[in-house]
């Protein structure tokens, strides 16, 4: 399927809504699925919360299948490995490509019983759920903070509670304090130093409901859609000022490239205003799956740009660094990559006849819509957004831009 992208008229406002952070939703779903009692509001509607949440409903089956979902994939690997019951834990073929050897090992010294199905180091594998006590392990955090927060997240089942080592710094520290605000949320006592993570034990809750905020990082592409048409102003609600997602950072961010943000009791009112931002240099170690939406921005508003802290990237939906250097050389765009960086010092030139391959990947689809303002655009296999944003293209026409089915055989 291809969507054919393109803008038709002007709008002064518009209200989207936003769905609820996946992050926030996934790590309260193991929350949950540990104590039954905890009550969420606002539950996000993605297809990798979906999935989780059915995984955890469904517990019995001895064959569980994530599809893509790489977050489902390691928060019920650690969930699974203390329930009783014995299944295997797969998914597609992307995924059966993204490491889990750290996690695995974690468990394994922590006294699960796991065991790889074919490829070591990869899904699909089984796991077999025995009591752990906790205590203390050693886990490599450096391909992805996930790892940590499956720890986390059942460490406050564990008799003992648990600490987590590292010798390694922590890569997208942002979300192990989110997972550190969760488990705070519900009453649990976290701490965190540079070189390691202590989770006690939780034997009863301390709160019993919960709200899920909406999602920060989906925010982003209507940030970049201001930006790029110095209009409309957006209203999105359900976001809040002190947020526990790091991507609230990039309302700072974000008044370089002329958006304003302003917050009010029940989210926040984006407005257009003047850049005359001529490069920009970031560091999104924290803040990864934001690596797309300002690489696109950037060459669209013919920024010069250096960002880096994108070591995990290649561990994504996609090889985003490779990705996002394919996509945006069709558009003329020169970009250097390396394992954790991507910089260009063009800006577009070709606009037309333009199609972007999604490569199975949410961000990329959205990153690239953007641009959507500025010419006619395709974009190749749309659906991918139900990942984490399933009405993203309703909320886009918002914007006056008509979307049309093509049909890939004309």
């Amino acid at each position: 399927m291809i969507y054919h992208l393109n803008k038709y008229k002007d709008v002064e406002e518009v209200q989207l809504d936003l769905p609820g952070s996946k992050s926030l939703s996934n790590r309260f779903l193991i929350l949950k699925a540990l104590y039954p009692e905890l009550s969420i509001e606002g539950l996000s509607e993605a297809e990798d919360t979906r999935i989780l949440e059915n995984i955890i409903l469904q517990k019995d089956q001895e064959i569980q299948n994530v599809g893509a979902a790489g977050t489902a994939f390691r928060f019920a690997l650690g969930y699974f490995a203390m329930t009783p019951g014995r299944r295997m834990v797969t998914g597609t073929d992307r995924l059966q490509k993204r490491p889990i050897a750290p996690l695995v090992d974690a468990l394994r010294k922590l006294g699960a019983r796991i065991d790889y199905a074919e490829r070591e180091g990869y899904a699909p594998l089984w796991v077999e759920g025995v009591d752990l006590e906790g205590g203390e392990v050693e886990v490599d955090p450096s391909i992805s903070s996930q790892f940590l927060t499956s720890l986390m997240l059942i460490a406050v089942q564990m008799k003992n509670g648990l600490t987590i080592r590292f010798n390694d710094p922590l890569v997208s520290r942002s979300y192990i304090e989110m997972t550190a605000w969760c488990l705070r949320e519900i009453g649990a006592k976290v701490e965190i130093d540079t070189r390691w993570v202590r989770v006690h034990s939780l034997s009863s809750l301390k709160k019993k409901k919960v709200w899920i905020e909406r999602d920060w990082t989906s925010a982003s592409y209507w940030y970049s859609m201001v930006s790029l048409g110095a209009g409309p102003r957006v209203h999105l609600p359900g976001l809040w000022q002190n947020s526990p997602q790091g991507d609230s950072r990039q309302a700072i961010w974000f008044e370089e490239l002329g958006v304003v943000t302003r917050f009010h009791d029940s989210g926040i009112t984006l407005m257009p205003t003047r850049s005359r931002l001529g490069s920009m240099r970031m560091d999104l170690d924290l803040h990864p799956d934001l690596g797309q939406t300002f690489a696109v921005l950037l060459a669209a508003k013919g920024v010069e740009f250096f960002l880096t802290g994108l070591k995990t990237l290649k561990f994504k939906e996609s090889d985003r660094l490779r990705a996002l250097q394919l996509e945006l050389g069709k558009f003329g765009i020169e970009t250097q990559i390396d394992d954790h960086s991507i910089s260009s010092k063009g800006q577009i030139i070709q606009t037309s006849n333009l199609e972007v391959q999604t490569y199975d990947d949410h961000r990329m689809a959205m990153a690239f819509s953007v641009l959507s303002l500025l010419f006619p655009i395709r974009i190749k296999d749309p659906g991918v957004v139900v990942k984490s944003y399933p009405n993203f293209w309703e909320e886009l026409e918002k914007f006056g831009i008509e979307i049309l089915l093509i049909d890939p055989r004309s």
